[in-house]
């Protein structure tokens, strides 16, 4: 799915910039999302393509 950091940040209200870059190299990190961009550097308008690998809930 190409997203951008703006659009996530619209579907999660009260969560900054920081916290959204943070929570997606976690799940970069433990292997629940393929991300073709460096986060680090990501723009607010700067397209990526994010995809969930596996089911991030615990059983």
């Amino acid at each position: 799915m190409e997203t951008t950091l703006q659009e996530m940040l619209k579907r999660r209200p009260g969560m900054s910039m920081l916290q959204l870059k943070r929570a997606l190299l976690v799940q970069q990190k433990n292997g629940y999302a393929l991300i073709d961009a460096d986060i680090a550097t990501l723009e607010l308008s700067q397209p990526f393509t994010y995809e969930y690998t596996r089911l991030s809930s615990s059983y």
